[in-house]
């Protein structure tokens, strides 16, 4: 079969046009972006509409302490109503392992909580429940929503991706995929029309050999690569926060925000894989403003979808045994929980 030039033309831009696509990407792999860092790259997208995650967490006090340390039992639901695209989350407080109606302390419910969770960080305990609610959200379910809108919020320095892009590139590409698709749906148009990326005049030719060469994003200099206890590690360093993801998978290992004085550090202690498909964590150290550190063990996770007139029903209907006196002891506690 005879094969014009310009059809061999054609397929050649096309192949240059998939290794441009691949290179950029291998590019944004190899040089992350803040945002991209926060995607476990071992875990596949969440498509069920709820997380329900189950922990325990306990005080750690100092040796010298003369009080008790204190240990409660959590349910933690996040709930995706995604007709309204709002996020909904349902809290469970249980005094024993048992974690049923006759052990449930409390209960925490907040319907559109992307919205109120915005309105915690006027004050201490109100930044930590932001922090502690957008991570466990990000770390069970993959979402990172939450935690990019806190970061750009309390950091000037952080950038979304759409704010680091190279819209000329990335608008120079569209156009010649555009190209592509009309030459195969009318093959007489390579006659008339001029690939975006040859342009007959030098010039342009020129400028548009160069932009083809520049980076896809822009360098990011708040990320380093860095070698932590002899395991590479990325840094990312703000104004008011900081985190560390392993090399590989960009699995979160560390998280610091400060503000004054104010300060909030949770440890990622170890990672274990769930439903035999979801890596997540398994032992996360916290510490709070108020210096009280805690040690939270996953005991469960749950991926499922459920109707909204069911999720509603169930949580507006649970009717904890409440002691007023133990819930405002455990408040005093665990002050990021109530």
């Amino acid at each position: 079969m005879h094969i014009s030039f310009i059809n061999i033309l054609t397929r050649a831009l096309f192949v240059l046009f998939l290794t441009i696509i691949t290179i950029n990407s291998n590019c944004w792999a190899i040089n992350p972006t803040a945002e991209s860092l926060l995607r476990n790259a071992s875990n596949k997208t969440i498509t069920a509409n709820s997380s329900i995650i189950k922990f325990c967490i306990n005080e750690e006090l100092n040796l010298n302490a003369d009080e008790k340390a204190s240990k409660i039992f959590v349910e933690l639901t996040f709930y995706m109503d995604k007709t309204q695209g709002n996020l909904t989350i349902l809290q469970k407080i249980f005094n024993d392992e048992k974690m049923n109606k006759n052990s449930l302390l409390d209960v925490f419910y907040i319907d559109n909580s992307e919205g109120l969770l915005k309105e915690f960080t006027s004050d201490k305990i109100g930044t930590s429940r932001n922090i502690f609610y957008s991570l466990f959200y990000y770390l069970f379910s993959n979402h990172r929503g939450l935690v990019t809108r806190f970061l750009k919020e309390n950091n000037d320095d952080f950038q979304f991706n759409k704010e680091i892009i190279n819209k000329e590139k990335f608008e120079l590409l569209d156009k010649y995929k555009v190209y592509l698709q009309q030459i195969t749906q009318n093959p007489a148009l390579k006659k008339t029309e001029t690939s975006p990326l040859l342009p007959t005049n030098p010039s342009e030719k020129a400028k548009i050999m160069g932009l083809l060469a520049e980076n896809s994003f822009y360098v990011n200099k708040n990320i380093f690569l860095t070698n932590e206890s002899g395991e590479f590690t990325w840094k990312v360093l703000l104004k008011n926060s900081e985190m560390l993801f392993n090399n590989n998978q960009h699995l979160l290992k560390y998280f610091y925000h400060h503000n004054q004085d104010f300060e909030f550090e949770l440890s990622i202690d170890e990672y274990s894989s769930f439903l035999s498909l979801f890596n997540a964590p398994r032992y996360i150290t916290l510490k709070t403003f108020e210096q009280k550190n805690y040690v939270i063990k996953t005991l469960s996770l749950e991926h499922k979808d459920i109707s909204h007139e069911i999720f509603v029903k169930k949580a507006t209907e649970l009717r904890p045994n409440k002691n007023l006196f133990e819930v405002q002891y455990l408040k005093q506690k665990f002050p990021f929980l109530f």
